[in-house]
């Protein structure tokens, strides 16, 4: 009886959840926060474009595949993702989003997935790893590297997708430093998508990096993790050459989780409006 009331229960949870899930194109915000330790209600870096009916993820931080599934986001439905760069608060959460759309389609659908998810990204050695990782989690049962698990692309400078719904073009930054290898291992991120352009700038050392991307932006998501915000809403306001119409602060630092009244007040007033700042589970309309 117990355990069927539970059932019933979980159940009803899961459809008002579903149906408080906005059916336009907008962003989801599913981790707002950087590398520190673990802080209360917040997961690492992540979030969901959603347009024309198609979904996207940026970024795969720690917690990303729960805040989602909680959130009523069909992760199963995933067209593609796109990480930034190689550190951990940016893809720790990659193992459990391929977990979580396996078990889904077959608890649900009854059915393995049809296709493999595209995974866009600046080094492809730790996507092989999680996958080597997944497998030998399974005791043989399930080989990740042959059920349709993943697609593996790097990421260089220029267009890197276009599927007729978002376009997306990479430029590499300095976070991480130069080359290596021969290749770029950090990059920023403009979207196309329903006639915005969003800018997304994963880690950057300097927001001087994001120059050819900042002229023309509806939309710039921008981290704080390395950086004073309002030092970052002065730098943009300063400069004549740069349209951003909203900002948004996204994977936060220290500075504005522990002092956030004052930090944003700081923001505000150097931005000569108000800036919005990111949660999880925040939705923002395009």
């Amino acid at each position: 009886m117990k355990k069927s009331v539970l059932m019933i229960a979980a159940a009803s949870v899961a459809l008002s959840i579903a149906a408080a899930v906005p059916q336009s194109n907008h962003i989801c915000i599913l981790g707002s926060c950087a590398g520190t330790e673990p802080i209360p209600g917040r997961r690492h870096s992540a979030w969901t474009l959603q347009c024309n009916g198609k979904l996207y993820q940026f970024e795969a931080g720690e917690g990303c595949a729960y805040t989602a599934h909680t959130n009523g986001i069909d992760l199963t439905q995933l067209q593609a993702i796109f990480i930034s760069h190689y550190h951990m608060d940016h893809n720790g959460g990659l193992p459990h989003i391929f977990y979580v759309r396996n078990k889904m389609a077959a608890r649900f659908r009854k059915t393995l997935l049809a296709k493999p998810l595209p995974i866009y990204t600046a080094y492809p050695q730790q996507v092989n790893a999680v996958l080597d990782f997944l497998s030998s989690c399974s005791l043989n049962k399930r080989d990740f590297r042959k059920n349709n698990t993943a697609s593996i692309h790097q990421i260089k400078d220029g267009t890197i997708f276009d599927d007729g719904t978002i376009k997306i073009e990479a430029i590499h930054n300095m976070h991480v430093g130069g080359m290596q290898n021969g290749l770029w291992r950090s990059f920023s991120f403009k979207i196309n998508a329903a006639g915005k352009k969003i800018v997304f700038s994963g880690d950057v050392r300097n927001v001087h990096e994001l120059d050819k991307f900042l002229t023309d932006c509806d939309i710039l998501m921008i981290e704080t993790g390395h950086h004073k915000p309002w030092k970052i809403a002065e730098t943009i306001r300063k400069n004549s050459r740069w349209q951003v119409r909203k900002l948004i602060f996204v994977h936060h630092g220290r500075d504005l989780l522990n002092n956030p009244q004052e930090s944003m007040l700081k923001t505000n007033q150097a931005w000569g409006k108000e800036a919005e700042y990111a949660f999880d589970g925040m939705i923002i309309e395009l």
